[in-house]
C-alpha cells in the first residue's frame, strides 16, 4: 500500500482567464523528518507555481484578452518499497504564445527524511557508461516508436546529461531530457536504463531489493 496520496486542486484566476490544476502529494504518516521534508518541498513547490501564475500568467491574460492561458503541476509516484520514494512531477504552462513543460524528479530516503542525490547511486566513474547506455536505449526507442530523433541527439544526450533528472520505476532507472532536446517532441523524453550493473550493491539492494 503506498504511503502518499495524491491531492487535486483546481483554480481560476481573474475573471476565467487563467485556469490551474494543481496536483501534489501527501505523506500519510503526518509526523517524522521525512514528513517535515516532504511537506516543505512539495509546499514550496506550490508556492512557487501560484506566485508564477498569479504575477506572471494572471497579469498577462489580463492584456491579452481571449489568448489561452493556464499551467498544470502534476507529481506521479513512480516507485516505492520500505526504503525510498520516486516521485516526478510535470508542469504544463500556456502563456498565450504557446505551451511550455518542464519535469522535476525527486528520491527521497525514508529513514533520514532527505533527497537522495542520484550521483551517489552508480559506480564510480560511471558516467561515461551511464550516457552510451541512454543513447543505445534512445536509439532503440525511436525505432521500436517511430519516434524522431535529431541527426546530433547522441551528442545531445551526452552534453546535457544532468543526474538530477532522474527518477526511479519498478525495473529501471529512467533519466528524462527537456522537450525538443532529443527529438523535436516538445515533451520530456525519457530513457529508461535497464542496466542495474552500474548502480553499486547497496544501491541495487535498496531500490530493487536486488542482491
Amino acid at each position: 500500500m503506498s504511503s502518499i496520496t495524491i491531492e487535486t486542486e483546481r483554480q481560476v484566476l481573474g475573471e476565467g482567464d487563467v485556469f490551474l490544476k494543481l496536483s501534489l502529494p501527501r505523506l500519510k504518516a503526518e509526523q517524522g523528518k521525512l514528513h517535515n521534508n516532504f511537506a516543505a518541498y512539495y509546499g514550496n513547490m506550490r508556492k512557487g507555481f501560484m506566485n508564477y501564475a498569479q504575477k506572471t500568467l494572471a497579469v498577462s491574460a489580463a492584456k491579452r484578452q481571449g489568448a489561452p492561458y493556464g499551467a498544470a503541476l502534476n507529481t506521479q509516484l513512480c516507485h516505492e518499497n520500505e526504503q525510498i520514494l520516486s516521485l516526478y512531477t510535470d508542469i504544463n504552462v500556456s502563456d498565450g504564445k504557446g505551451n511550455r513543460y518542464s519535469r522535476h524528479g525527486v528520491l527521497w530516503h525514508k529513514d533520514t527524511g532527505n533527497i537522495i542525490n542520484p550521483k551517489t547511486l552508480f559506480e564510480k566513474g560511471a558516467k561515461r557508461a551511464v550516457t552510451a547506455a541512454l543513447c543505445q536505449a534512445a536509439r532503440d526507442k525511436s525505432q521500436n516508436s517511430g519516434t524522431p530523433l535529431y541527426s546530433d541527439a547522441m551528442g545531445r544526450i551526452k552534453r546535457q546529461f544532468s543526474w538530477e533528472r532522474f527518477y526511479i520505476s519498478p525495473t529501471a532507472a529512467v533519466f528524462f531530457y527537456s522537450g525538443g532536446v532529443v527529438g523535436e517532441d516538445p515533451k520530456p523524453f525519457p530513457i529508461s536504463l535497464a542496466d542495474k550493473e552500474l548502480f553499486t550493491k547497496e544501491a541495487r539492494r535498496m531500490l530493487w531489493g536486488l542482491e
